[in-house]
């Protein structure tokens, strides 16, 4: 009986003994496996990388827009652009093919916000030269922007457009718009030249254009009305005010007045968006741009 208990528990042993072993060349060869596949990626040569493309790479171009001029306000979402969107918006329009030109105000901000505790900060910036951080330099007085060397207008959000390109942040319904910011956007609006607007700028078109206030009224969107997802709805209501119709559309969802050759797109009016999907919002409200390009 002990020899038999003896050659039980070998056998059991050498079972073990082989079942980890096992184990260990199966983690061995999937190491290699994966060891192997990492240097085929690292060892492609250039031309693989032009015959395998990503999504991206399968945007159109666009048909109609070839020139876009952008308006920023600083750089940071509380005293000046929304940077994601402002990015997102050069993105979109040169995977399309567009080439983007940037312009601001010549002047200081309204203030200055710590971006780290959201408290004020005691000096000056200007917010020409802020908006350079955002385009690499290339920005120009928002003076010198001359309407008809460009097919379209964007406006990107972030609270600059509220503080910095109008007084929206202090005065509510009683707000003014920058004297420059408004020429430029009457005359693109003037010569049928298609306005894109994101975030909290919409309520810059709203107060230039809505009817209570000299305009027509125009459709556009800041958003949806729910508590949760945009803090800043109470702009909605502004925006009505001043005799516009307002449409309750998602972060995905563009506003498309097509009379007046307007584009709105909700962008972080939807405060728990992701960066991805203000990306995706963003690219839709470029489509809608070029196609309203064609309209006369």
């Amino acid at each position: 009986a002990s020899d038999v208990y003896k050659r039980q528990v070998s056998t059991q042993s050498t079972w073990e003994i082989n079942k980890k072993n096992n184990t260990m060349l199966q983690r061995t060869f999937s190491f290699l496996a994966k060891r192997q596949q990492l240097w085929s990626i690292y060892t492609r040569p250039s031309s693989y990388f032009s015959t395998h493309q990503s999504p991206l790479d399968n945007i159109p171009k666009t048909d109609n827009l070839k020139s876009a001029a952008i308006i920023l306000a600083g750089s940071g979402v509380y005293d000046g652009s929304e940077i994601t969107e402002a990015v997102s918006l050069a993105i979109q329009l040169t995977l399309r093919g567009v080439t983007p030109s940037y312009f601001a105000p010549d002047k200081n901000q309204m203030h200055v916000i710590n971006h780290l505790t959201g408290e004020q900060l005691e000096e000056t910036r200007n917010v020409l030269v802020e908006s350079a951080r955002i385009a690499r330099g290339e920005v120009k007085d928002i003076g010198t922007l001359d309407v008809s060397k460009f097919d379209a207008l964007f406006v990107p959000g972030g609270f600059g457009a509220a503080k910095n390109l109008s007084t929206f942040a202090t005065q509510g319904n009683k707000m003014e718009v920058d004297d420059q910011v408004e020429r430029v956007i009457r005359e693109f609006h003037e010569n049928r030249k298609p306005i894109g607007a994101m975030c909290i700028s919409g309520v810059i078109i709203a107060r230039l254009f809505g009817s209570n206030v000299g305009g027509t009224g125009v459709c556009l969107t800041l958003g949806e009305k729910d508590e949760e997802k945009n803090p800043f709805r109470d702009a909605i209501g502004v925006a009505e005010g001043f005799g516009n119709k307002l449409e309750l559309n998602n972060v995905l969802t563009p506003s498309i007045d097509r009379k007046h050759l307007i584009a709105t797109a909700p962008a972080y009016m939807e405060h728990t968006a992701t960066p991805g999907e203000v990306f995706r919002g963003i690219g839709h409200l470029v489509e809608e741009v070029d196609k309203l390009c064609s309209l006369p």
